[in-house]
């Protein structure tokens, strides 16, 4: 069937619109209404043909600038994709993040599957504009997607087509087309190629016996792009310091794998500021799901590991080290024990919220917030090289003047993450 005719199908005939009705709006037929004749042949169950997406993706996007009009300027982006599964498979989201010279995308996309229609629908939404757009609706045949919706731009009706294409076990395609003259030209405007993560990643993030409420947390938290930034490989030797509940310590657990080992590494007087979350270490480190974590509980100005480590791992708590109920300890003697602590070339990774620049740590108490350039300087201070940093959890409306708790912001504050590394010699 050609494209005019998917479309005239699809959409003109109302297939989108019924997508979105509730059942009961679908259940009977209005007084003298045709009957629709079933086809001898059943229609083929489609609802596992997104299946090959679930997991972390590593992603590349050319994108033409101004569609339809002429253009031929392409901007290139980079990032990562991960696609959740969802209603054991009948639906799915994906989260992109990407950045490149022309700035920042971040989106998602719900995909649902009609069991009726034997049909996907996809939309997409930004935090920008905070609505979900128009579906394009299709299917897949022999591996191949293909989907079909209605637009506008520039104030003109247009038709989209987008075309999914895997290219191998660990790569596909996605190809977004518009036409403005019915479907009789397509212009593609978007070139988007995929390639997987590790299914280490994707298998610790995805890790069965994670408890429910860190799973609801993955969407704000961004486990993949942090963990992939870190640089963590199976056998690696990490502290997770000040681990709060372990939401990171199941995670660096399973990406070390049975030859790795995780040192949770809870100080003294953090315990007796929020023991709930050593009672939750407690719960499953050594455990069958967790053997090779363990748990140490110490002096914060006495922190010892049992040997030299691949990595120490913070977040979202170095601005505590700065306050009095963790007995303010020095921090220049602090850092310089995390740089003895590592082997060589080893790295520190800190990620905390973000205070306005300037501040230094003078809201590590009131707002529960660090400058990052403070923070930096204070660990570069110790005889640390700094090896890189992340914006994977950057928020540019937040204005740094509410604390992390405020209810309008939390879980969502601008975040750093630091990569530090111990010289090789």
């Amino acid at each position: 069937m050609d494209a005019v005719n998917i479309l005239r199908s699809l959409l003109l005939a109302g297939t989108a619109a019924m997508l979105w009705l509730p059942l009961h709006a679908l259940a009977e037929q209005p007084p003298g209404a045709p009957t629709i004749a079933k086809s001898a042949t059943a229609p083929r169950d489609g609802q596992h043909d997104f299946d090959f997406a679930f997991g972390a993706w590593k992603t590349h996007i050319s994108r033409l600038l101004h569609p339809l009009t002429d253009s031929t300027t392409w901007v290139e982006y980079d990032g990562t994709h991960v696609i959740r599964k969802i209603w054991g498979g009948k639906a799915n989201l994906g989260e992109l993040e990407v950045d490149g010279p022309a700035g920042h995308i971040e989106a998602m996309s719900p995909r649902l599957y009609n069991p009726e229609t034997h049909q996907w629908s996809i939309s997409y939404g930004n935090p920008r504009e905070g609505s979900l757009s128009r579906p394009v609706v299709g299917e897949f045949k022999d591996g191949r997607g293909e989907f079909y919706g209605q637009d506008t731009v520039n104030g003109r009706a247009i038709l989209v087509r987008e075309i999914y294409t895997p290219v191998s076990p660990t790569s596909r395609r996605l190809e977004i087309a518009y036409s403005d003259d019915g479907g009789k030209t397509w212009e593609t405007n978007w070139k988007m190629t995929d390639t997987k993560i590790g299914d280490d990643v994707a298998n610790a993030i995805g890790d069965p016996a994670r408890p429910a409420d860190e799973l609801a947390q993955d969407l704000d938290r961004k486990p993949t792009e942090v963990v992939n930034f870190a640089g963590i490989k199976p056998g690696m030797v990490v502290v997770d310091l000040m681990p709060g509940s372990g939401y990171y310590t199941r995670i660096l657990s399973k990406l070390v794998g049975p030859q790795g080992k995780v040192y949770a590494l809870q100080p003294i007087e953090m315990d007796k500021a929020a023991p709930k979350g050593l009672k939750s270490l407690q719960s499953f480190a050594g455990a069958a799901d967790y053997p090779n974590v363990t748990v140490l509980l110490q002096p914060v100005a006495a922190l010892s590991v049992p040997e030299h480590v691949d990595l120490v791992w913070t977040s979202m708590n170095y601005h505590d080290l700065h306050d009095s109920f963790l007995g303010s300890p020095d921090m220049a003697k602090f850092n310089r024990s995390i740089l003895d602590t590592l082997k060589p070339g080893g790295t520190f990774l800190v990620l905390d919220h973000a205070a306005a620049a300037g501040t230094g740590f003078s809201k590590t108490d009131s707002l529960h917030r660090v400058d990052p350039a403070a923070a930096k300087n204070e660990i570069l201070a110790a005889g640390f090289e700094f090896a890189g940093e992340s914006a994977a959890l950057h928020n540019p409306d937040d204005d740094h003047t509410l604390g992390i708790y405020n209810k309008s912001l939390r879980g969502k504050t601008d975040r750093f993450i630091y990569k530090f590394q111990k010289p090789q010699h």
